[in-house]
């Protein structure tokens, strides 16, 4: 755990529970200049801190899952960072599975990556703020719920410029999952709004499945992606019959 975010912790814990530094350091029998010194270097020993946890009965667990609660959690990537992940399959690959939960055992089962490459990209992931990577290859997710790709970053644009035709290659779509339904229509600003808020209530479905499906066993699962898009549009074959084709 990092030192700064254990003391911004134990300070919320002092103040939350309406304690003063003046009363932890009389617990200590200490000077409470002292105590704002330690406070302020937020360093101290091992022995001197679990006093604190025991003054303000929180167990090391406790104040561990409390700091690992407020650590930063990403929404986007950098472009440097996607560039990154672009620029090497198997990084990408590591990226999405521990995105989608995979056990490590079973991203090897699966695809050509030994273990000790897994190891590395985690590593890398780590590096990238992804991803913690804990003992034992453990893994815990550092990306938030409404993480995104960057608008037309090197994702984006790769999914656009390739992989909307695999996506729409139903042939491969081999367990006969797929659903797809197209609308057209003549909307006023107010439904165009009242759509909008449709999709992202389909995306917000899509992720509670998500995290309603991680404990079932990794054979009963199937890796699903969904499409949502909403916009002007109007066939080329269309366009090429208007009047004003300038």
């Amino acid at each position: 755990m990092e030192q700064q975010q254990i003391f911004r912790v134990l300070k919320q814990q002092l103040h939350g529970q309406g304690k003063s530094y003046a009363d932890l350091a009389e617990y200590l029998e200490v000077s409470e200049s002292s105590i704002k010194r330690l406070f302020a270097k937020k360093s101290t020993s091992l022995e001197r801190l679990l006093e604190i946890c025991e003054y303000l009965q929180l167990s090391f667990v406790e104040l561990a899952r409390l700091v690992d609660e407020q650590r930063p959690v990403l929404d986007q990537l950098t472009l440097v960072q996607e560039k990154q992940l672009m620029s090497d399959p198997k990084l990408i690959l590591m990226a999405v599975c521990m995105m989608n939960h995979w056990p490590i055992e079973a991203v090897i089962a699966h695809y050509q990556i030994e273990m000790h490459e897994c190891v590395l990209k985690l590593a890398q992931l780590d590096k990238m703020g992804m991803l913690q990577l804990l003992p034992n290859n453990r893994v815990r997710l550092r990306v938030s719920q409404q993480f995104s790709w960057q608008p037309n970053g090197p994702i984006q644009r790769y999914i656009q410029e390739q992989g909307m035709a695999d996506f729409f290659d139903f042939e491969n779509d081999v367990a006969g999952y797929e659903e797809l339904l197209f609308g057209h229509g003549m909307l006023s600003a107010d439904a165009i709004l009242t759509m909008r808020s449709t999709l992202k209530k389909c995306q917000q479905q899509m992720a509670q499945s998500h995290r309603q499906s991680l404990n079932v066993p990794q054979d009963r699962k199937q890796g699903m992606a969904m499409v949502l898009a909403l916009r002007t549009w109007e066939p080329k074959w269309f366009r090429d019959l208007r009047r004003d084709q300038k």
